[in-house]
Formats: structure tokens, sequence, C-alpha cells
């Protein structure tokens, strides 16, 4: 189970209505209709009062397979299941569930899941304004794959190997913030990904790069569609944090036991997100330095390695969903 160090009650501003919650069902079960109101309880307790709950009926075999249904009942979280693990298995049929909870096999999800898949969701929403260029994901991969090559990367470039107009890129250019560029102009740094030195360097191939923060480093691997290789420091311990990170998760993490740490969301400004978001988050080492960094950021955040990964991957869903955008450049 993923770990958030939070501040006791601090919870994170969302509309219910922004919130999606499903119920998968076949005819006949006997645990959805008795989950209904406990979920109802859940979401209450989670803070998503008023959530509306969906119920969707499986009628048959091929309509199990092709909504990857793990059996009656199944909840999800804006499409995430929310028991851990879930996304991994392939056992998809019109069949009861039984659950493998830690006080043994049970017809419904533990509270702790829900709670956590709740929190995991209005983290992940909360945290997507800080990628601006969703609303163009082509040619936001395209340019993110263009400077994993190493080199400053002008608009005719990204036209080109886009495939786009140039007044189209020079026009998008124009509404994203954050694109850093070099002396003549030329792109050399975008979500996350950047040619110049920092704290956090980032090898895919036989290219070395580096990120803003930490937390770029997990999820650019997936939107690169490569493994990368990490070293950076843990400003606390004064550790060398090293990590082999693929698109579907970390492979290898030295030493044990590595937290990242977050800003408070709210102070993140879109506009200015190295100044007011990346510059706080960093690796730390071991449960000691994480609880030092929260003493000093009592309105901060630390996530284990595990659930910040989970949360890039959730939160640069927009960018990298479709099959298109993983094909580009």
């Amino acid at each position: 189970m993923p770990s958030m160090l939070t501040p006791a009650g601090e919870s994170i501003e969302r509309g219910a209505d922004d919130m999606k919650v499903e119920v998968l069902f076949f005819d006949g079960c006997p645990n959805h209709e008795a989950l209904l109101p406990h979920l109802r309880e859940m979401l209450n307790a989670g803070g998503a009062e008023g959530t509306a709950i969906e119920l969707v009926r499986v009628e048959d075999a091929d309509a199990a397979e092709a909504e990857r249904f793990l059996g009656s009942p199944s909840v999800r979280i804006d499409g995430e299941d929310v028991e851990p693990g879930a996304d991994r298995r392939s056992d998809f049929g019109l069949k009861c569930r039984l659950f493998a909870t830690p006080e043994g096999p049970r017809g419904m999800p533990t509270d702790q899941w829900v709670l956590h898949a709740l929190e995991r969701a209005r983290t992940a929403d909360a945290l997507r304004d800080t990628f601006p260029a969703r609303d163009d994901a082509l040619l936001a991969l395209a340019l993110v794959r263009l400077l994993a090559r190493g080199k400053p990367v002008t608009e005719f470039m990204l036209a080109a190997g886009a495939g786009r107009a140039f007044d189209d890129v020079t026009a998008q250019f124009a509404r994203w913030p954050n694109i850093e560029r070099d002396a003549d102009d030329a792109v050399i740094g975008f979500s996350g990904l950047t040619l110049r030195p920092t704290d956090h360097s980032i090898q895919v191939d036989d290219q070395q790069l580096h990120a803003w923060c930490a937390w770029d480093t997990l999820f650019l691997p997936r939107m690169l569609g490569a493994t990368a290789y990490v070293r950076s420091t843990c400003p606390v311990s004064g550790r060398r944090v090293q990590l082999v990170v693929a698109p579907d998760g970390v492979e290898h993490a030295d030493p044990a036991g590595i937290h990242l740490s977050f800003p408070p969301w709210a102070s993140t400004n879109t506009a200015d997100i190295t100044g007011t978001f990346c510059c706080h988050v960093r690796f730390l080492v071991g449960a000691d330095a994480a609880q030092t960094w929260l003493e000093t950021h009592p309105d901060g955040h630390v996530l284990d390695l595990a659930a910040a990964f989970e949360l890039g991957r959730r939160t640069t869903a927009p960018l990298t969903a479709s099959s298109a955008a993983q094909e580009c450049c």
C-alpha cells in the first residue's frame, strides 16, 4: 500500500462532480447491493460527499473482456480499480469477485483501499494543471522526444518532426508556460526534461539529460517510451540516489527507503512551475530524512517511491493515453 505522509486532516479541494466513481456488477451478484451504502459512507468520509455512484451492468463474457471486468462487484475511481495491483491482472470474466484483504477473502474492497484511491485521484487531479500542454498531447510528446535527443529544438524542427504547420506550433508555444529556451531562442527544457544541468540527471539510451525535479524522473520514461538511469542526492542525508526507471515502473532503487518531497498542492503556480513546485521536489532517503523534511515543511507532503511513480502515471495520463501520442516522433 503506498504511503502518504501529510498533515492530519489535510485535503485537496475538488468538486464532487469532477470525480467519477463506478461500481461494475452483473445481475444476481449478492455483494454489489450490500456494497453501495457502505461505499457511500466511504465517499463521505473521504471528502467526496455528493459524488454520484455510476452502476455499470456487465451483461456477458464479451462485455467482461471489453470492460476488463475482474468480477462483481468492482469499484473504480476515475477509471482505476481501487484494489492495489488490479491493473496488472488479466483474469477477466463474468464471476463473483473475492478480494484478498489482510483479514482474508471478502466480497468487497477494504475501506482503506477506497480511501487511498480517493486520495490518489484527488491529488492527481490537483496536479494535472501543472501540465497545460495536455491540451495538445501529440505536439507535447513530439517536443519531449525531440529534446531527449540531446539538442535544442526550434519551432521549425518541431513542426517538421510532428508533421504540423509552423504557425500552429508557434501559436501553441505562445499558450504554453514554462518553455525553457537558450540564448538563440531554441527550446532546451519542457515538461520536466531539460538540457541544462540540474541536481537530477537522467540518462536515456546513450544521451545524458536532466530533469527539473525528482518527480520528473519517474514519469519522463513513460513519456519517452524508454528506460532511464537516474542519479540524484538526498538534500537531508546527503546520500546518493540511483534508480532504473522503466515506462511501467521503477526496476531498481538504491538505497532502499526512497521518498519524494512535495510542496503544498495549492501553492503551485502553473506559470512558474520550477520556482513554485520543482524546487521543492527532492529525493529523500529513509524514514528519518522524510520526517525531518516534514518537520521543516509542515504543509508539505512526502510520498514513497511507488506512490510517487503512480501519481506521475495518473497525472500525466492525458499526455500519454492515446496510442497515437505514444507513436509520435
